[in-house]
């Protein structure tokens, strides 16, 4: 009888860890209005492409943090920036 309510138990661990890592990978992508993005946000990409068109916006939340993808249009290409809230770009790629 011991060893069955070990087994119950040790299980239930297990599976309470399981949903707990699952908990920690998340990740919420939400559009928003670019009037809802951070100024330093937006400044950092018009700094980082002077002349951008400012298309769409979206806030990322990870388990690693808070994010804003900014879509836009510099010179005939669409942009997409991965931006920290505090403005650091981390990332630009061209949107297909």
């Amino acid at each position: 009888m011991s060893s069955s309510v070990n087994l119950i138990f040790g299980g239930a661990v297990v599976i309470a860890g399981c949903l707990a890592a699952v908990a920690a990978w998340t990740h919420e992508e939400e559009e928003i209005p670019l009037s809802e993005v951070p100024v330093q946000v937006l400044a950092a990409v018009r700094e980082a492409r002077n002349g951008i068109t400012l298309k769409e916006a979206e806030r990322i939340r990870q388990s690693s943090g808070l994010f804003y993808e900014i879509e836009g249009d510099f010179e005939g290409v669409e942009l997409e920036f991965l931006v920290t809230p505090a403005g650091e770009i981390l990332e630009i790629e061209e949107d297909d």
